[in-house]
């Protein structure tokens, strides 16, 4: 989003539409933009196959928070960001009637690449200040990583040193 604002809704959460920001959608997810103002920005669109073109996959993706994660917020981009990312981008565009899949894969692969690390920098950030919000994203990467073998909250609190009853209680605060 280069400007803007109003509402984005991702997954039945609210977030704010402001400038310098950027989203990660998948397609499996809802999503509506309620504008007070015009929004202007960038939309770039690729089918899954198309990873595995640029040699990255969805499963990178996913563990980088990009796609899939509970935390749908925006990345806010600081200057320098903002600069390399529209450079990118322009790349991108100025190659879309090009046959060269190549190189336009190679630009959305740095695309890519760079956005994740902006996005773990960004969670980073947030973890860091809010200790409710850590235990959530520790519990939700563990029942990612072991829903086949645990089941139980009991499982997960052991491995988190809390006890279940805190673990239940954090989750049902802040996940709903």
């Amino acid at each position: 989003v280069e400007k803007g604002a109003g509402t984005h809704f991702i997954d039945f959460s609210e977030y704010p539409l402001q400038p310098n920001s950027i989203f990660f959608i998948s397609p499996t997810q809802i999503h509506l933009l309620q504008p007070s103002e015009k929004p202007f920005g960038t939309a770039i669109l690729f089918k899954p196959e198309f990873l595995h073109f640029i040699g990255l996959s969805e499963a990178q993706l996913v563990e980088s928070g990009i796609f899939h994660d509970f935390d749908h917020s925006p990345v806010l981009l600081e200057e320098q960001n903002i600069a390399t990312l529209k450079h990118l981008v322009d790349q991108l565009f100025d190659l879309q009637s090009s046959s060269n899949l190549a190189l336009i894969a190679a630009y959305l692969k740095v695309f890519l690449l760079r956005c994740m690390e902006l996005k773990a920098d960004a969670q980073n950030d947030f973890r860091r200040n809010n200790r409710a919000q850590n235990i959530v994203y520790d519990f939700r990467k563990r029942v990612d990583h072991n829903f086949q073998k645990k089941h139980k909250v009991a499982d997960y609190a052991e491995a988190m040193h809390l006890s279940p009853n805190h673990l239940n209680e954090v989750i049902k605060k802040h996940t709903g």
